[in-house]
């Protein structure tokens, strides 16, 4: 009897982050400090306050979006999840200072933009607006701001300085994620999987028509946010049937990669999410063979195959 002999089909898992520019903009009070500001430092181009000194700006303070610049503690605050979000300044009129000003007691003066965000990537990674703004203070008081979603749900960072660590960011607003979702597939091994031996006449000709070979690929994930992705594969086609499958070493001879059931195709995602802790992807591997071909024209012995499994984090 002849058989063919599946070593193989290997499949190199990655973890995808796409990175973006380092520009994410500055919220603050631009320009030269205002007449009647208290406990207020002039820098070049902007007035700084100091934290904890009850410090407010004079009426008449310029306010700022700016995208040539970013904020303290930008690098540890990340989106809960990916979507769009709007940067919201308010201003507290005087006798809230920059140390108790809240969304509570302020009005709203300065929207930026409505932004994508990724949770992959920190504030400093991304834009939180798109054009700058300026407004003048229409009174003494201090601000905060927040980074708000469609839902409406409003946002603050840690900036690590000022009252609760907040700095400019609004106290009575949820607190942000200090850390992207992190998930490790597989250990961080590529996945070897062997398909075993095969009776040429055995191998189905259309995918999902013979028992495949199942993998439980393990899933560790960290952090305290949900982990949210695009699942895509990767890899060299041949046709069979009207499916496209992964192509191997033997002429005539395919590799479908199943998920829920069917065939992954070129170019098809698939979303995934992920609380924190342990979970379990299965993908099925079923040899299949051009019908054009006969059987007993494969030819036997070894063959391997590759495709790579892409994990996009949004």
């Amino acid at each position: 009897m002849n058989k063919l002999m599946i070593r193989g089909a290997v499949l190199f898992f990655l973890l995808m982050v796409s990175q973006g520019a380092n520009a994410i903009g500055w919220v603050g009070a631009g320009g030269i400090c205002a007449s009647g500001s208290k406990n207020t430092t002039q820098l070049s181009g902007y007035c700084d306050w100091k934290s904890n000194t009850g410090a407010y700006y004079g009426s008449g303070q310029s306010m700022n979006f700016s995208r040539a610049g970013n904020n303290t503690g930008d690098n540890k605050a990340y989106v809960p999840k990916s979507g769009y979000y709007t940067t919201k300044v308010y201003w507290c009129a005087y006798p809230d200072t920059m140390d108790t000003c809240s969304k509570a007691k302020g009005s709203v003066l300065l929207v930026g933009d409505r932004v994508w965000m990724e949770q992959a990537k920190s504030f400093s990674q991304q834009q939180i607006f798109n054009h700058d703004q300026e407004k003048k203070a229409p009174s003494a008081g201090g601000y905060c701001f927040t980074i708000t979603d469609d839902d409406g749900y409003e946002y603050r960072g840690d900036m690590g300085y000022g009252p609760d660590n907040r700095g400019k960011f609004c106290g009575d607003a949820h607190r942000l994620p200090v850390e992207p979702p992190k998930c490790t597939f597989n250990n961080g091994a590529d996945l070897d999987v062997q398909l075993g031996k095969l009776e040429r006449t055995d191998i189905a000709v259309k995918s999902g028509t013979t028992t495949p070979v199942t993998k439980d690929i393990s899933i560790k994930c960290d952090g305290n946010i949900v982990y949210n992705a695009n699942m895509k594969l990767d890899f060299t086609p041949i046709s069979v049937s009207n499916e496209q499958v992964i192509s191997t070493s033997t002429t005539g001879l395919g590799v479908a990669v199943l998920y829920n059931g069917k065939a992954i195709q070129p170019g098809q995602t698939f979303p995934i999410s992920y609380l924190p802790g342990i979970h379990t992807l299965t993908l099925g591997f079923e040899a299949v063979r051009d019908p054009a071909m006969a059987a007993a024209d494969l030819k036997t012995g070894d063959f391997t195959a590759s495709a790579v499994l892409v994990f996009t984090e949004q």
